[in-house]
C-alpha cells in the first residue's frame, strides 16, 4: 500500500471520527436540553469532567 493511500484512510478515519463526536456531542446536548450555542459541563460517574456545546 502507498504512502499516500495510507495518508488518505488515515485523514478519512479522522474526518469520521470527528463527524461522530459532533453527533455524540449534539445528541447529548439534545438529551440535556441544551439551547443552540450553550455549553454544558459536568461529570460522569469517574468524576471525570466533560463538556458538549449544540452547536
Amino acid at each position: 500500500m502507498s504512502k499516500g493511500v495510507q495518508t488518505a484512510r488515515r485523514i478519512s478515519n479522522q474526518q469520521r471520527d470527528e463527524l461522530h463526536l459532533k453527533k455524540t456531542r449534539k445528541a447529548i446536548a439534545d438529551l440535556v436540553g441544551a439551547k443552540p450555542n450553550e455549553a454544558v459541563f459536568g461529570q460522569n460517574s469517574t468524576s471525570i469532567m466533560f463538556s458538549v456545546e449544540r452547536t
